[in-house]
């Protein structure tokens, strides 16, 4: 019997999970289910209660693969999935490098998600997949068995449970509802780097002001969006701290004044 993972997706930007170019993949973020999903494995992503009383589903998938980080980087097939800074917000952004490090693409997650995404060296893929994103339907049937995470994940279901779920999600295929049904509910799948770096650039402004002025914050800022970097290596000096490094140099951006 396959196992059922269900949780609550926060943000449905297409991002995570990523329903595009033919595979619906989770590379970022829940690193729990990435970790222990197998091939065969289901994960649906709800709707939060706070944004629908009512149970709905963004997205189901049957897990039909499963890649490390360098594998899924290295994979002709997911090459699409890189983010492309100012075209779209792809989730094949990390590998090691040589020595070992991380290496983060430019895309909707910075520096401070590093150690979260990566603690799980593990990406889902799945090519059957139904994504309903700003569709996501009503789900009466998950409403009465209690499908719905609140918060983490649950995946501790009776086998009645997962095979009534499994049975629904086939006659939906059945009735034509298959792949990528609709668009992400927050934003489009093309989004811009202003777009997808905002949240993240206010984020780090906000910590970073304290410690090099607001001149220099403001001056980093210009200049990345002016020169966005193609693929800045991330260096892991200890658990849950991350140093973003220019290229070339040993020396985080921070310390920089000509940044300023």
């Amino acid at each position: 019997m396959p196992r059922l993972y269900s949780y609550v997706v926060t943000w449905d930007g297409g991002f995570a999970p990523n329903p595009f170019y033919g595979f619906c993949t989770l590379a970022t973020c829940k690193p729990k289910i990435r970790k222990t999903a197998c091939s065969g494995d289901w994960i649906l992503g709800t709707v939060s209660k706070s944004k629908s009383p009512e149970p709905r589903l963004i997205y189901a998938m049957r897990v039909t693969e499963t890649l490390s980080y360098n594998e899924y980087w290295c994979d002709a097939r997911f090459r699409e999935k890189r983010p492309d800074v100012g075209a779209s917000c792809g989730d094949n952004m990390y590998c090691r490098n040589a020595d070992g490090q991380w290496r983060q693409g430019p895309g909707y997650h910075g520096p401070d998600d590093v150690w979260h995404d990566t603690q799980t060296d593990r990406v889902l893929v799945s090519d059957d997949f139904i994504y309903w994103g700003s569709a996501a339907p009503f789900l009466p049937l998950f409403a009465e068995m209690d499908v719905r995470a609140s918060r983490g994940h649950k995946c501790r279901f009776p086998d009645e449970t997962i095979q009534a779920c499994v049975a629904w999600l086939r006659d939906c295929q059945a009735r034509g509802h298959t792949g990528y049904c609709g668009q992400p509910t927050e934003g489009t799948p093309k989004i811009g780097l202003v777009q997808t770096m905002a949240p993240r650039i206010r984020h780090h402004a906000q910590r970073l002001r304290s410690a090099i002025g607001t001149r220099a914050v403001q001056g980093t800022i210009r200049l990345l969006v002016a020169r966005p970097p193609q693929f800045p290596p991330v260096h892991v000096e200890r658990q849950g701290q991350i140093r973003v490094l220019p290229s070339g140099t040993g020396t985080p951006v921070a310390d920089h004044e000509k940044f300023a």
